[in-house]
């Protein structure tokens, strides 16, 4: 009787470092979800970024396209 209980508290000991074990996967697979979850917000900010930039890139090239048509309008009225 006294070598099941050995033999179960053993086994018992045994679940428990398991469970722990498991706890802690647990605990660094959240941690790292948190730190997925911060790069992410990161590039959405950046592509955010990276948007209002061609979004002014695109304005200032149809400005220059209007000043180019202009000018070849002026260039053709001197000719």
């Amino acid at each position: 009787m006294t070598n099941q209980l050995e033999d179960i508290s053993a086994t018992a000991e045994e679940l428990s470092g398991s469970a722990k074990g498991v706890t802690d996967l647990v605990m660094n697979i959240a941690s790292g979800m948190d730190k997925l979850s911060d790069y992410t917000s990161i590039i959405l900010h950046s592509v955010d970024e990276q948007s209002a930039s061609m979004q002014a890139v695109n304005t200032v090239t149809k400005d220059l396209s209007v000043q180019a048509e202009n000018l070849q309008t002026l260039t053709q009225q001197f000719s």
